[in-house]
């Protein structure tokens, strides 16, 4: 069976530990912080980084790696329960593992910014 994580950058400290103890309380995996030296790294490899505290990134963004949806979307909850600025969430998949968390995080950008331009037109 593949192990569940869970990886979070552009979350300050104080927003992670936050994030991390919600997880732990819920029984969650423990997340995995994304810091800005790490965005090159293949998303493969994410499980395997160094934890040190760094720079985070800029966008909040939140990826789940082998979690069922309906974990996902109960974590997703949890998290709007916290009052944390809002977060892009999305799935590892096949495709997108093979790219960097940098690749990844662009492509979750566009997509975000799509979806918010055609609620905005409906």
């Amino acid at each position: 069976m593949n192990k569940k994580f869970i990886y979070a950058s552009g979350f300050g400290d104080l927003e992670f530990d936050i994030i991390k103890q919600m997880a732990q309380d819920k029984g969650y995996p423990t997340p995995i912080q994304i810091f800005e030296e790490h965005l090159d790294n293949i998303v493969e490899n994410l499980k395997t980084i160094s934890v040190n505290k760094g720079t985070t990134a800029r966008v909040r963004i939140i990826l789940f790696e082998n979690m069922d949806s309906k974990t996902v979307i109960s974590f997703i909850n949890d998290f709007k329960s916290l009052n944390l600025p809002p977060a892009i969430f999305a799935m590892v998949t096949e495709h997108s593992r093979q790219w960097t968390f940098r690749q990844l995080a662009s492509h979750l950008i566009k997509e975000h910014k799509e979806m918010a331009q055609k609620k905005k037109n409906a």
